[in-house]
């Protein structure tokens, strides 16, 4: 299995591919601060579903409280040639509603209508769009068709066997903190199809460098997958610090 070591990772991505990233680790493990770095740095439009307020997708988010049928339209008259400002939306659900699973799904649907407009969605703490680890149908559509939507998607977590499998199946790329429970390992070994121990050694080596490090999974290499083993990434003044 091929790992390369990187002490300064260069994350690059092709903002006109619609990728599927996952991040998985403990609590205070940097997960969230890995999606939120990719997040703010995305050029386009954005929305982040917040289950619990803390997601800080950046000074320009605008907050909305229920979802949406659609991505809303675009500013300006049609057929002007306005280039329209990007909106980076920012949807902060109420676990109390008694319709919080359904908000959850409907706001993942704002990211696939139109069908030809392109988006960037963050879920954080990703189990709780998924009831019982089912994706809901907004969910399991962008899931199994996110390319034919043109929506580009991050997910975390702290278990990946909490979530529905197809995330970690359709992930382009999957970032591991630190994981305890081996039973997490073997699923995202077996999922992307990698030597269960061997990926086990790469995660112990590259955890035992320090917080924040990572093991960073390309699924779609050419010639097979490709592991990374990766000092933590450089957190921006605005991005606050490693923190979930």
């Amino acid at each position: 299995m091929d790992v390369t070591e990187y002490e300064d990772f260069p994350l690059f991505l092709d903002h006109s591919r619609p990728y599927i990233i996952s991040a998985f680790g403990k609590k205070g493990k940097g997960k969230s601060a890995f999606n939120r770095e990719i997040y703010r740095s995305w050029p386009g439009d954005k929305l982040a579903i917040d289950v619990n307020g803390h997601a800080e997708p950046g000074d320009d988010a605008e907050r909305i409280t229920e979802p949406l049928k659609a991505w809303p339209r675009p500013d300006g008259l049609p057929g002007t040639g306005e280039r329209r400002k990007r909106r980076n939306l920012h949807y902060v659900a109420d676990p109390g509603s008694p319709t919080y699973r359904d908000d959850l799904d409907r706001a993942v649907g704002m990211a696939l209508w139109p069908k030809d407009h392109q988006v960037l969605l963050w879920a954080g703490e990703a189990g709780e769009l998924m009831q019982r680890g089912n994706a809901g149908p907004q969910l399991m559509r962008l899931l199994q068709q996110n390319r034919h939507y043109r929506v580009s998607a991050l997910f975390d977590a702290p278990r990946p066997v909490w979530l529905d499998p197809q995330v970690l199946l359709q992930s382009n790329l999957v970032a591991v903190f630190e994981l305890p429970n081996p039973a997490d390992r073997k699923r995202i070994a077996e999922t992307v199809g990698i030597d269960a121990k061997a990926f086990n050694e790469i995660c112990f080596r590259t955890w035992d460098k320090g917080d924040y490090h990572f093991v960073l999974i390309d699924t779609d290499a050419r010639r097979g997958k490709q592991l990374w083993s990766c000092a933590p990434l450089p957190i921006s003044d605005t991005a606050g610090q490693p923190a979930a």
